[in-house]
């Protein structure tokens, strides 16, 4: 017989809980990359726009606000899980009593796990600023008069997808020193 089952009852204390509950939150940020991606299209395809169109430079800008405010939202959703991830551990710390003993260095270990997951979510920011600086310098090459505002909307564009960046970080923070 290839497999046992092996029925066994371990009684899980709190750093057990919370190592797990660390790869669940890093698991959690991996969901703000796309958000950093979005933005990072928004903005390129601004810059991109306004170099094709220069007249319509307000309602370009307008629609990318919007664009940018809602794909944002999206982020927020991924922190938002995060915390239910620390709620529901403490709801379930409540409930089951439970210990083992377990080294530091196996909580250590799982904390690291989970920012590791957690570090994926600034690869989005990573590929939506290259988006950018990309879209940047085709519209300059379509339009080198507009050099200036066309590095300013590049320069807005990543600044607000850079700041998903820090959300993954600050996760990353929380799971290793929280």
């Amino acid at each position: 017989m290839f497999f046992k089952i092996i029925t066994i009852s371990i009684l899980v204390d709190k750093g057990f809980i919370t190592a797990f509950k660390a790869i669940g939150a890093g698991c959690a940020t991996i969901s703000i990359s796309g958000s950093a991606i979005g933005i990072g299209v928004i903005f390129g395809s601004l810059v991109m726009a306004y170099a094709k169109n220069p007249a319509e430079q307000n309602q370009l800008f307008n629609y990318a606000i919007i664009g940018f405010a809602l794909t944002e939202a999206i982020a927020l959703f991924g922190l938002m899980i995060v915390s239910i991830i620390n709620f529901i551990y403490l709801m379930f710390f409540k409930i089951i009593t439970i210990s083992i003993l377990v080294d530091k260095g196996f909580i250590t270990a799982f904390k690291a796990i989970g920012a590791g997951c957690a570090t994926i979510s600034i690869s989005g920011s990573a590929i939506g600023i290259g988006v950018i600086f990309g879209s940047l310098v085709m519209a300059y090459a379509k339009n080198p008069a507009e050099q200036n505002q066309l590095f300013n909307y590049a320069i807005i564009g990543f600044a607000l997808t850079e700041a998903i960046a820090l959300f993954g970080l600050m996760i990353v923070l929380l799971i290793l020193f929280g």
